[in-house]
């Protein structure tokens, strides 16, 4: 590989020929752009309009709000918004749907008249149910509004020093109350655009749960005690362009956290499983989750209830140190580079 890395150009040439390691997410990558565009899947253009109601709400958020904004994607926001409409059973509340009209209206109310707005509010006007019930503006909160909690940095602080990674559960049977519980946490954390582009599956059957369990590399001689296991599914089909190809990783990991650490509070016991990108277990992931070529398997869970005689590793983390600098972004690179490359001077002249 040294030989190749040298510039762009044979990089690529090496990951085309010679290592095939970035076919998969390549494939999946393209496969989401082309669901994307056609946006023909209900949940596809749930996905769109969740991240275009998001858009206008940070146009009525900003301080100095524009007179009219959203030109180049207010039409198509409107249409996406009938289109869930049709794509959804009657049902008293569907709180996006709800959500997404009292953004539009509120948006209606505030810009002034443009062509496109105007075209836009007459598609809306020709569908919007303006006696559904109590109207209500955004729920736009002021900076601290509707953010009261009283947990404190120390209490937070004790919960992440008490959340580690459990690998001996009992027999018990993980509530799957619980499971919703945690999972509600899990989705109130950020996403770009408000996307939320994954989701989770859970297998609590002894028999489902083995097969899985198995599959990654590092369950040996703990696979066989996971009661319960979570396959995050990140899902490619949320972007329209493929340098956001990494947000299902970033997104994934933001909701998973709060997933662990809401398990934690119901004394549920956690483990993240490593899932490298290896073709032959891809395959295999792929035919037992019935994964669509748009899906990529971002991590898996174990879940259970903690055995009280199971060890668990200490894992020290790294000091502040190590972790953080202000205004110097480079420095500690740069004195880790220098103590690597002077350790491998001092190796070489050790061998000679």
């Amino acid at each position: 590989m040294s030989a190749f890395a040298v510039s762009r150009f044979s990089v690529a040439i090496y990951y085309i020929f010679i290592d095939r390691s970035f076919w998969r997410e390549q494939l999946a990558v393209s496969q989401g752009l082309i669901r994307y565009r056609r946006q023909k899947n209900p949940s596809s253009r749930r996905y769109l309009l969740r991240r275009n109601i998001h858009r206008l709400e940070k146009g009525l958020s900003m301080r100095h709000r524009r007179p009219v904004f959203a030109l180049d994607y207010i039409v198509e926001t409107v249409e996406v918004y009938q289109r869930c409409i049709a794509d959804s059973p009657p049902t008293p509340c569907d709180p996006i749907l709800d959500w997404a009209s009292d953004v539009l209206c509120e948006y209606f109310l505030t810009v002034t008249d443009h062509p496109t707005v105007l075209k836009a509010r007459k598609l809306f006007d020709g569908f919007y149910n303006s006696d559904k019930g109590n109207q209500k503006t955004p729920v736009l909160y002021r900076e601290r509004e509707g953010a009261k909690h009283g947990i404190s940095i120390d209490r937070l602080s004790q919960l992440s020093r008490a959340r580690r990674s459990v690998r001996w559960y009992t027999n018990d049977r993980v509530p799957r109350s619980v499971i919703d519980s945690a999972l509600e946490v899990a989705s109130q954390a950020p996403s770009s655009c408000n996307r939320q582009p994954f989701r989770y599956l859970f297998f609590d059957e002894p028999d489902q749960v083995q097969v899985i369990a198995k599959l990654p590399r590092g369950t040996a001689g703990f696979a066989e005690n996971i009661p319960c296991i979570a396959a995050v599914i990140g899902d490619l089909s949320n972007f329209s362009n493929s340098c956001d190809r990494h947000g299902i990783y970033i997104d994934t990991g933001l909701s998973v956290m709060g997933f662990l650490y809401a398990l934690e509070t119901e004394n549920i016991g956690s483990c993240i499983l490593n899932w490298p990108d290896v073709e032959q277990l891809e395959r295999k992931m792929e035919d037992q989750l019935e994964l669509q070529k748009h899906e990529r398997l971002v991590m898996l869970i174990a879940i259970g209830v903690p055995d009280p005689e199971g060890q668990i590793p200490y894992s020290e983390k790294s000091s502040l140190d190590l972790l953080r600098t202000y205004n110097t972004p480079a420095d500690i690179y740069k004195q880790t580079l220098n103590s690597d490359e002077t350790n491998e001077k001092n190796a070489s002249s050790a061998q000679k």
